[in-house]
């Protein structure tokens, strides 16, 4: 084989080389070919999908996640933790309110942390880093500014020697109307901020 770039723990030769990549010991789902050196008298064949009956896996079941007249939850993002061998999920939960005061917006949106040994189920842990209603008791992450949000895509760095800095992903940055909605095109920002890191 040849030791090429690196991706998705898969060794692949370089570009415009055709040799054999080295897969190791990682499960492959052979949705395409990409992988098969040939084949012979196979056919691919997808089974239908189920829905599995425990869904959704998230579900808005916490004071801060159903205060509106309407709720729901988006940008979820989860990453697996090998250290720590446990997945990972950071996502935002937003309430609705249909006729609020002039002194109030028209939704409220939480970052919130979550936790599962499977992937399925999920716990939420109180973080006791956030105060809700006179209370730390919730799994509600700091996030700073009002106009700073998750995307959906977060990772988990295992090589950073800085324990802080573990935990890193794009921030989306749109400065938000009272209705909710960016009043400004957003702009994507790289930088990390040590507010939206979970405890290691």
């Amino acid at each position: 084989y040849v030791t090429g770039t690196q991706t998705g723990g898969i060794e692949t030769a370089p570009a415009g080389e055709d040799a054999p990549r080295r897969i190791g010991g990682y499960r492959q789902l052979f949705l395409d070919d990409a992988l098969v050196a040939y084949r012979m008298n196979v056919r691919r064949e997808f089974n239908q999908v189920e829905k599995a009956s425990f869904n959704p896996i998230i579900r808005c079941d916490k004071p801060w996640e159903r205060e509106g007249d309407g709720y729901y939850i988006e940008r979820m993002c989860t990453a697996f933790d090998e250290r720590e061998g446990v997945h990972k999920m950071w996502y935002e939960t937003v309430n609705t309110f249909e006729n609020p005061p002039a002194d109030q917006p028209e939704h409220t949106t939480y970052t919130c942390y979550a936790t599962s040994s499977d992937g399925v189920h999920w716990e939420k842990p109180d973080l006791g880093l956030v105060s809700y209603r006179g209370s730390t008791a919730n799994n509600l992450i700091p996030f700073e500014g009002t106009d700073r949000h998750l995307t959906r895509l977060m990772e988990i760095d295992p090589d950073e020697p800085d324990p802080s800095r573990r935990y890193k992903g794009p921030i989306a940055q749109a400065p938000r109307s009272r209705s909710g909605y960016p009043s400004t095109p957003p702009t994507a920002s790289t930088g990390r901020s040590t507010s939206t890191i979970p405890p290691t």
